[in-house]
């Protein structure tokens, strides 16, 4: 008697293509569902416990590159598999930074199907023990990534740290040098779902005036004199992760201090 899998939901527009990957992981015990639009798949990401998403890339009206940027935001611990005829490196580093975890050129064989998706389901399932044993671990010694403490005070920042870490908001720092703002931002963007995406910090404090745009959101060649090439953009850096602006500081009055706060961004 066979044991049945991993769920495994197959997205693709060719009926031949979607039936022969079927007919492959129904050959490797897994438990399939099939689709031949975004919008079909959609409907069973809602209403399906899946282990694993395979989809094409190139379909009509909504492609399967929405359908990885839906999947990543609304099922982010869903691993993905990219399928297309498109033999294109761009294609396969725009769906790895849309959260795809591997990417697969038709045509290809029934056992570069199951090895792509054995490895992938592995990495998920050891990450995922991974995780549990570092909450684990740092319940046990009052570690929250790096912030170590018991106090209620600093139950209560974690408790913040945990309300925000997965959401796409501007988060507001407070505090004097030293408190240990940046440690909270790094909490903010590695405990959280975009923790695989770029953290770029940014010492606002450290760049000339006159500068600091050109540093936040690059410039094109011949935007101004000296602009031989073009450059990007730290924002554009920190694309789908967050950016860090350490060091802003306002004037609270004539003879007061500058107040020190640190802006922590998530950009998708």
């Amino acid at each position: 008697m066979s044991v049945i899998k991993e769920k495994i939901l197959i997205v693709d527009d060719n009926d031949d293509m979607l039936n022969l990957i079927q007919r492959h992981l129904k050959s490797f015990n897994y438990h399939t569902y099939k689709a031949s639009s975004v919008s079909e798949a959609i409907d069973i990401l809602k209403y399906t416990d899946l282990d694993l998403l395979i989809t094409d890339l190139n379909m009509p009206e909504i492609n399967g590159m929405e359908l990885i940027k839906y999947t990543q935001e609304h099922y982010p611990l869903i691993p993905k598999i990219v399928v297309t005829g498109l033999n294109s490196i761009d294609n396969a580093v725009t769906a790895i930074k849309s959260g795809a975890l591997d990417y697969l050129n038709k045509p290809f064989t029934s056992d570069e199907l199951q090895i792509a998706i054995d490895s992938l389901l592995t990495k998920t399932k050891a990450n995922s023990t991974n995780l549990l044993n570092k909450t684990s671990t740092s319940s046990k010694s009052n570690n929250y990534s790096g912030i170590v403490g018991s106090s209620q005070q600093l139950k209560k920042v974690i408790e913040i740290i945990e309300r925000v870490k997965d959401n796409k908001v501007t988060v507001l720092i407070e505090g004097e040098s030293g408190t240990g703002k940046e440690l909270i931002a790094k909490a903010i963007h590695f405990e959280g779902r975009f923790a695989s995406m770029p953290f770029i910090s940014i010492n606002c404090g450290a760049i000339p005036e006159n500068l600091i745009e050109s540093e936040l959101f690059g410039y094109t060649k011949g935007a101004f004199t000296g602009a031989s090439e073009s450059k990007m953009g730290l924002f554009q850096a920190a694309s789908g992760g967050t950016v860090f602006l350490d060091e802003i500081g306002v004037v609270c009055g004539e003879n007061t201090a500058p107040l020190k706060f640190t802006a922590v961004k998530s950009f998708l």
